[in-house]
């Protein structure tokens, strides 16, 4: 899946450095697209913006890469806008499926979490061979987490998880079902509570009424039951306490999670930015050695031309040495 992605990456940019090279009329689009490989998305969104209002480069590519800038950016709305233009204009273009699924991205990142859903199932009941399929379940995933419908994230984390080991949601889908199961653990404490409070309330109303009888009425069986009761009522108090503390240790866990998630989600971004930094060492790499090819080329060319020339010169002596030799006979 990984290197799925990356080739789709490495062919992107190759598109991006053909659009520049075709762009030499259009100060608008190659700035632009030299902001967007800079990571520069605010002057990659100006400049694009501009250069799609031209007819001559007005194409789905940049289209697509104007609505990447915006993604990048943090523009959901922007996104929205110019996806669904992308999609009346090139509903046949084979960046619509891309397009389709960064719209429902930026539907889930707004909260409009039942309409990214739905998006985000098309998406992949169109395109279950998709390498983006295993993050479109992802995000479905997260705005039903985000919807409080745990079930349904549950079952779309595991299918994650199960399905695609590979693919680069998850980690992140593993820690959501961490966080899912101990939930649940929760709840069916915070349930233990309040049937354990709730005996303990029961107990002490009887102990109560118990007291009032043993004062009124000088029994042993009343002192019997009144023992008895007594004696539930410490059990009932050790078992709260024991509740509360194993909700406690529950709070402390939860918290170390939230902090190695946020420290995953810190690797992952530096991550991106050293994946990013690798792609465009490796254009300037490529274009080195395209110049070095030139140079080479331009060498063998001379080299040829100086070869004819000697030869063309050889050929005028040997001529002329012939020459010599006939008027002396």
């Amino acid at each position: 899946m990984k290197k799925n992605i990356i080739f789709l990456l490495l062919n992107f940019m190759l598109v991006c450095s053909v659009l520049s090279a075709q762009a030499s009329t259009n100060d608008y689009l190659a700035q632009g697209l030299q902001a967007y490989k800079d990571g520069n998305w605010n002057s990659a969104i100006l400049l694009l913006k501009n250069a799609v209002s031209l007819p001559e480069s007005s194409t789905p590519e940049v289209l697509y890469v104007l609505v990447m800038s915006e993604m990048f950016n943090g523009n959901y709305d922007d996104v929205l806008k110019d996806g669904q233009t992308f999609c009346n204009l090139y509903p046949d273009s084979e960046y619509k499926v891309y397009i389709d699924y960064q719209m429902g991205r930026a539907l889930h990142y707004k909260g409009k979490y039942t309409e990214s859903i739905s998006l985000l199932q098309k998406f992949c009941a169109e395109n279950e061979g998709n390498e983006l399929f295993p993050s479109a379940l992802f995000w479905m995933a997260e705005s039903f987490y985000a919807s409080y419908y745990f079930d349904e994230a549950k079952g779309l984390y595991e299918r994650v998880v199960t399905d695609f080991p590979n693919s680069a949601k998850y980690v992140e889908a593993l820690y959501r079902l961490d966080l899912i199961i101990q939930r649940e653990k929760e709840e069916k404490l915070l349930y233990l509570l309040k049937v354990t409070g709730e005996e303990y309330i029961s107990s002490k109303e009887n102990y109560d009424r118990q007291i009032k009888q043993y004062n009124t009425e000088e029994s042993i069986g009343l002192r019997n039951q009144l023992r008895i009761a007594n004696e539930n009522l410490k059990k009932s108090q050790s078992e709260l306490e024991l509740v509360k503390t194993e909700k406690v240790s529950l709070e402390e866990k939860y918290a170390e999670l939230e902090k190695s998630y946020n420290e995953l989600q810190v690797a992952i971004e530096q991550a991106n930015i050293e994946k990013e930094a690798r792609n465009a060492q490796y254009l300037k790499d490529i274009e080195a050695l395209k110049r070095k090819a030139q140079i080479i080329q331009d060498a063998l060319d001379i080299e040829l031309q100086n070869n004819q020339e000697n030869e063309e010169n050889q050929s005028t002596q040997d001529d002329i040495s012939e020459g010599d030799v006939d008027e002396i006979n």
